[in-house]
């Protein structure tokens, strides 16, 4: 084994009783994340993990009725228990819910730029990171947020600027994706990423993408990837460094194999587990492969090089 690390995705842990997804279909358990969380780390240390991966949404939108004060106590409760570890934290739309992009930048990402970046892990590995929500309704700046409905309008009727209202009432097809929870890369973001992949092609680099919203149909619903998930994967079908894309956002995971041979790995969600069950995973890479282990609801797959 060359080196391994931890992933998990939407833990979305909120100090509030059970509840109910949009549909009322499946109960949201927001105080069990925290025991999935603390099952996870114990599994993680007992592999000797060192690094961890947090896919986005690390805590759940519902922490902001308290204000910040209280979405400032959950994000700690959560960050307490992920002390021990390396984090590489992902944009998800929850942050936003609960913070700035400026406040995110100085509790989860270093005061970083950019949330999109890229480092290696690893001799002759990268790791990809994109920001999702680059183009958003929930950016700070005014005229990014106004871009994002300008978007959404162009494919989306309905009123998605209000709470609770069923965004893709009459959506069918690609439509469906032009949701506000979701969000699109910007030009420049695009352009870096094509950089970005040129490099490690010339330094014989594989790599390896992660982004909150999948990219790849089939790998989630179409309710759940990026408006432009198009353009990002034609830039990575010109590449074959790239062996696999990890994502969250789809609570209960996804999997598929695409056309060039990329393994698009969605990882379900600890708030809609069960009490009997869990939601969380290692990767470990080889010379020869990749082993994504999952535990529960996350799918396990072997990724061969």
């Amino acid at each position: 084994m060359l080196f391994q690390f931890g992933i998990i995705a939407d833990i979305q842990y909120a100090d509030r009783e059970d509840g109910w997804n949009f549909d009322k279909t499946v109960t949201r358990r927001y105080r069990n994340t925290l025991n999935i969380l603390k099952e996870a780390r114990n599994y993680w240390e007992e592999q000797s993990i060192s690094t961890v991966i947090q896919l986005g949404d690390i805590i759940d939108g519902n922490c902001a009725k308290g204000g910040y004060p209280e979405s400032k106590r959950c994000l700690d409760i959560i960050l307490n228990e992920l002390a021990q570890f390396e984090l590489y934290n992902i944009m998800g739309n929850h942050e936003l819910y609960n913070f700035s992009e400026e406040q995110c930048k100085t509790l989860l990402f270093g005061n970083v730029d950019n949330f999109y970046h890229d480092f290696s892990p690893y001799s002759g590995w990268r790791f990809v990171v994109l920001n999702s929500f680059e183009i958003s309704v929930l950016c700070d700046d005014d005229s990014t947020t106004q871009e994002a409905y300008r978007i959404m309008a162009q494919h989306n009727h309905n009123d998605v600027s209000t709470f609770l209202n069923d965004w893709s009432e009459g959506l069918i097809g690609k439509q469906l994706k032009y949701l506000p929870y979701n969000g699109a890369a910007t030009t420049t973001q695009l352009n870096w990423l094509r950089s970005t992949l040129e490099k490690a092609t010339t330094n014989d680099e594989k790599v390896i993408v992660f982004s909150h919203v999948p990219i790849c149909e089939g790998s989630s619903s179409l309710k759940c990837l990026m408006w432009n998930n198009e353009d990002i994967l034609k830039i990575l079908h010109d590449y074959d460094c790239v062996k696999a894309v990890l994502a969250g956002h789809e609570h209960s995971g996804g999997y598929i194999l695409d056309t060039k041979d990329i393994h698009h790995v969605t990882l379900a969600s600890p708030l809609h587990c069960e009490l009997d069950s869990t939601a969380y995973g290692l990767v470990r890479v080889y010379p020869d492969r990749i082993e994504v282990i999952g535990q529960g609801d996350v799918y396990s797959v072997d990724i061969s090089l």
